[in-house]
């Protein structure tokens, strides 16, 4: 009686764990990832399972050389999710995954975003030449963004600064400097490196000033 009691037993055993076996089967899914426009396989590109009830991740891969991925995972309904940088992403909601999956081949197409029209309005430095004077009027180039006022003179017609900040004018360093119409001393001991170009909007050079500017600069 014993006997039978004990093989009775083990059979339950047995059972129990081929059940449990049973339940706990993995499943297979796979895929190959390619490029919609060529054909070519997408390597890295990720794969990945998601809660059917949450959206949370549940497991991912990334694809191989060939673009081909397998993930094993346990029976149940999930969301399938196909993503590579640059490409619009595949969603495949609610698979049911009671036996091995193969997804076949899927196509990411790129997200490319066409812009109607692009204005690309450039700015330069212009001269004027008046009767009385030279108009440097300073434009959105690299030198008025960057530089200070020495380097928006150093680019006026027959001006230049030396590395002392003396300005002269056709070689004569009898030169007086006026901002916004009203003398200023700025010019001495490399003032000017003070003031950004940025800020400048132009340069005027006289030549023959006339008396309204007290002309007490030889050279202008």
């Amino acid at each position: 009686m014993k006997t039978i009691q004990k093989i009775t037993l083990v059979m339950l055993l047995l059972c129990t764990l081929q059940s449990f076996a049973q339940e706990t089967k993995m499943l297979n899914i796979k895929g190959k990832v390619l490029e919609a426009k060529t054909k070519q396989a997408i390597a890295n590109a990720g794969a990945t399972l998601l809660s059917t009830t949450d959206q949370k991740f549940v497991k991912g891969i990334a694809t191989d050389k060939n673009g081909e991925f397998v993930l094993t995972v346990a029976p149940g309904k999930y969301h399938i999710k196909i993503e590579f940088i640059s490409f619009k992403p595949i969603l495949l909601t609610n698979k049911q995954v009671d036996q091995d999956l193969d997804l076949g081949t899927l196509l990411l197409v790129e997200d490319v975003k066409l812009l109607k029209s692009v204005n690309v309005v450039g700015e330069k430095s212009t001269l004027e030449l008046n009767l009385d004077k030279k108009v440097f009027n300073v434009g959105k180039d690299l030198m008025s963004k960057g530089g200070n006022a020495n380097d928006i003179l150093n680019n006026v017609p027959s001006v230049n600064v030396d590395a002392n900040g003396t300005i002269s004018l056709r070689g004569n360093t009898g030169v007086r400097v006026l901002i916004n119409g009203k003398p200023s001393m700025m010019s001495m001991n490399k003032g000017l490196e003070q003031i950004p170009a940025s800020t400048i909007e132009k340069v005027e050079v006289m030549t023959n000033p006339s008396a309204r500017y007290e002309a007490q600069g030889g050279a202008g």
